[in-house]
């Protein structure tokens, strides 16, 4: 049960990261058999999987609370300006949602990890280039691109913080701007998977084995290392320095050769 609450930590505090949490975890997994070792708990991983997204909602909902609430605050007077953001994110949740229900049927998960690792490497380098002293405002053209990229992460080894961010700088987008774009067009996706499996968790007939108190207490704690963490991200991502990040992608480039 132990090696299950690491789990439950992991894809908590690495989805605050651009390092492709899915590899780590697959790896985690491997390396000490989780699913062996709590088999009874092999049936709802895919639920509980996505039930943890709505801690990662919770993060980025804590960590914009300023800019959220302040848009809601002033929705009234701001809502010629908050409609097209909002249009925007559904526009980017549509592309993705089509990849995903897509990549299944093309079975893209046989892709090997290590192409997703090296393009999110070399995508994270590729910010040494961009010199940039005009920076563009978000439109919807912006909006479809990185909502078909934030698609694209869902193959193996593909960082969706990581591609997505660089992508948007490359779209001409300040690393403000691109770092919030990013995590916003992920929140209604990550609210909406952990809210409908949270209550499927909730009612099901192994929620005494998943939501107990030690369960909680771990999603707790992992919560507020994935929000300092996140907040570290994003003071690289606005000093132009999470390019920093590509030399870590080495590591486990060499791992997927071994794992």
């Amino acid at each position: 049960m132990s090696f299950f609450y690491v789990w439950i930590a992991l894809k908590i505090i690495l989805e605050s990261l651009p390092i492709s949490s899915s590899t780590h975890l697959a790896f985690y997994e491997r390396l000490v058999f989780i699913f062996e070792k709590s088999s009874h708990l092999l049936c709802c991983v895919h639920e509980v999987d996505h039930m943890l997204h709505g801690v990662s909602a919770i993060v980025l909902f804590c960590f914009f609370r300023k800019k959220i609430w302040f848009l809601l605050k002033n929705i009234k007077p701001l809502f010629y300006k908050i409609l097209p953001l909002a249009i925007g994110i559904i526009c980017a949740d549509a592309f993705t949602a089509g990849c995903y229900f897509l990549f299944p049927v093309l079975e893209v998960s046989r892709i090997p990890i290590v192409y997703g690792l090296a393009l999110s490497l070399f995508a994270l380098l590729s910010l040494r280039f961009i010199n940039q002293k005009k920076y563009r405002k978000v439109d919807l053209r912006i909006f479809s691109i990185l909502g078909f990229v934030q698609g694209l992460a869902l193959l193996p080894g593909i960082s969706r913080l990581a591609i997505t961010f660089v992508v948007g700088r490359w779209l001409g987008l300040s690393p403000k701007k691109s770092f919030e774009t990013s995590s916003f067009i992920f929140l209604p996706l990550i609210s909406g998977a952990g809210f409908v499996y949270g209550i499927k968790v909730l009612f099901s007939s192994y929620a005494n084995q998943v939501l107990n108190i030690t369960t909680v207490c771990v999603m707790f704690a992992s919560g507020i290392v994935a929000y300092c963490l996140f907040w570290f991200v994003s003071r690289l991502a606005y000093r132009k320095k999470m390019w920093i990040f590509s030399i870590y992608f080495l590591i486990p480039i060499i791992l997927s050769f071994f794992l």
